[in-house]
């Protein structure tokens, strides 16, 4: 919906399971319960529609906007960072590679 403006996250499954690995590993891992999987800073829709287009080779982008556009959705990845230690390390165009291999 919109023009592709909106921003969003992603995490790679791989990046998401070493933060699991790593709390579950860790005496007191309780403290780490509540927190939020992001590591990579907002990108807009269209970024990363563009990505997958590039990434794979192919494909034409086409943004609705007669529909509303859909608010921002993310969270500070400092946030995990602090709390754990770790950054993820998955970048989004390596993320698109092994999801269409």
């Amino acid at each position: 919906h919109g023009s592709g403006k909106a921003r969003r996250q992603f995490a790679d499954i791989d990046d998401v399971c070493r933060l699991i690995l790593h709390c579950a590993r860790r005496p007191g891992f309780e403290r780490y319960c509540i927190i939020p999987a992001v590591g990579a800073p907002p990108l807009s829709i269209a970024q990363i529609a563009e990505s997958v287009v590039r990434t794979i080779g192919r494909g034409r982008i086409v943004f609705n906007t007669r529909r509303a556009e859909s608010p921002d959705q993310f969270l500070d990845p400092n946030i995990m960072r602090n709390k754990t230690g770790l950054d993820f390390q998955v970048s989004l165009e390596a993320s698109i590679r092994k999801s269409v291999r």
